[in-house]
């Protein structure tokens, strides 16, 4: 009822048709993640693909993977203490600052440069 398939012009238009979806290509140096998102190819100085990062080895994108994980939680237990101490002994400046310093720690592991624009041939 109301829904039919798409019908692409793909003589005219820059599109293919995957599925019930009209879409256009990804550009090159990326692929198709699922029907709405293409992710870069890892490639050059980072030839490794893990855990949708790039990085130069399976050991080295591991590491960071695990060291993230170690972060965060530790991030979550001191942010839970502080938390709790101010909810027992009231808001003070230096547990405030401690808690928002906490969190803004655990969101670094996920802040990473743009990766570089390149293109295998």
């Amino acid at each position: 009822f109301g829904t039919h398939e798409a019908a692409c012009n793909t003589d005219e238009e820059d599109v293919e048709k995957v599925g019930h979806w009209c879409l256009s290509p990804c550009p090159p140096g990326y692929r198709v993640k699922n029907a709405h998102t293409c992710v870069q190819l890892c490639g050059g100085n980072m030839p490794a693909d893990s855990w949708g990062m790039c990085g130069q080895s399976p050991a080295e994108v591991h590491a960071v993977v695990a060291q993230t994980a170690a972060m965060v939680s530790n991030g979550a237990l001191k942010s839970y203490i502080l938390i709790d101490g101010m909810r027992k002994d009231g808001v003070d400046g230096d547990s405030l600052a401690g808690t928002i310093n906490t969190f803004v720690d655990m969101g670094k592991p996920f802040a990473h440069p743009k990766c570089p624009e390149f293109v295998d041939a």
